[in-house]
């Protein structure tokens, strides 16, 4: 959380629960992202793409980025 408080600091003129949103876990995070945008909009999934874990309190976990972004998109109705 360290982490994404920093990260947070740099995101002038933003308020928290509005247009910022400090989210550790990733795949609800991935989620808010997508259900948010709107046509126009980019979402950037960045520093986890090549990663096949996710490391936290317990250990490593498997992750695949783009397995969960394909879900998320899935689940507000875009793909097969």
């Amino acid at each position: 959380m360290r982490i994404i408080e920093q990260v947070a600091e740099g995101c002038a003129n933003k308020t928290r629960g509005e247009d910022l949103f400090l989210i550790p876990n990733r795949r609800e995070a991935i989620r808010l992202a997508t259900a948010r945008a709107r046509p126009g909009d980019t979402v950037l999934l960045l520093g986890k793409g090549h990663e096949g874990s996710i490391i936290g309190p317990g250990g490593a976990l498997a992750w695949d980025e783009r397995a969960e972004a394909e879900a998320a998109l899935r689940a507000l109705g875009y793909g097969a």
